[in-house]
């Protein structure tokens, strides 16, 4: 009977293990030969600094980040500044539509911290931009291409000399054809794609990576899919993942790291350092 009682025991143990592994096994394929993730401040280190400011670039360098993500938009003289809203009203001083004033009249403006107060910042073009983040060996920019011509995106960066440090990123199926034009101004621009909520339909993600010759697909935490990132990573691409808010960031931060994601962007990106890359 002992005998009996050691053979269940060893079965029920047996079976606990192969039910991790299943549990277990998508996430560490995801991982192999991967040893951490880049962190990226979203908009700057924008808990410190104005969002999308050059000082929110700055404190980001600063923390040790490996980059951040900024917005782009254009202005009526085709300048490209750095703006989330299409409208001026929560960031800054200003009033009226960014792409309905002069780069002139938008340097009138100073940027207004999280609380609403004025600083004495100014709201930064994309060729300050870059000149800043040049000075940071191996910091990168991610472009969210808000409101711009992406030939003229590419160009301003080629121009530049800052290929390496920039990363295109697109969102949306309407604006796939900005995958293209990068892609035909130069094939070794780095350019990401969200997927949006593609990612729950299998093939997409290899689809759109052949496709678009993109380098890396993008994916907002409630687009996780849910078996990982194990078919984009076979189909070349890094994966860029975007975490909203601060609640309970750094488990969800070692989630995504598991799902199989190369970079992170959230607000908080000091609270995820402990995943990064060495």
């Amino acid at each position: 009977m002992f005998s009996n009682f050691r053979k269940s025991t060893f079965r029920l143990f047996a079976l606990g293990i192969f039910l991790l592994a299943l549990v277990c096994l998508p996430g560490m394929e995801a991982r192999a030969g991967q040893d951490g993730i880049e962190v990226f401040a979203h908009r700057g280190l924008a808990y410190e600094q104005p969002e999308n400011s050059l000082a929110a670039i700055k404190a980001a360098m600063d923390l040790g980040l490996d980059g951040c993500e900024v917005d782009l938009r254009t202005t009526r003289d085709h300048v490209l500044v750095l703006m989330h809203d299409p409208t001026l009203e929560r960031t800054t001083t200003g009033r009226g539509r960014v792409k309905e004033k002069t780069y002139a009249e938008l340097c009138e403006f100073k940027l207004k911290d999280k609380k609403g107060r004025a600083t004495g910042l100014a709201i930064p073009s994309l060729e300050q931009a870059l000149t800043l983040v040049k000075k940071k060996k191996g910091f990168r920019l991610a472009l969210d291409m808000k409101d711009c011509d992406p030939k003229a995106l590419g160009q301003a960066v080629l121009q530049a000399g800052a290929q390496k440090r920039v990363i295109f990123s697109i969102s949306g199926e309407a604006k796939t054809i900005q995958a293209r034009a990068l892609k035909d101004l130069n094939r070794n621009l780095f350019v990401s794609f969200d997927l949006g909520t593609w990612w729950k339909i299998e093939g997409i993600p290899t689809f759109a990576a052949q496709s678009l010759g993109a380098e890396a697909l993008f994916c907002a935490e409630w687009n996780f899919p849910k078996y990982g990132f194990r078919e984009a990573k076979d189909a070349g691409v890094q994966v860029i993942v975007f975490l909203w808010g601060t609640k309970d960031l750094a488990k969800r931060a070692k989630r995504a790291f598991l799902l199989g994601a190369d970079i992170i962007s959230c607000d908080c990106p000091g609270d995820i350092l402990f995943l990064r890359k060495e």
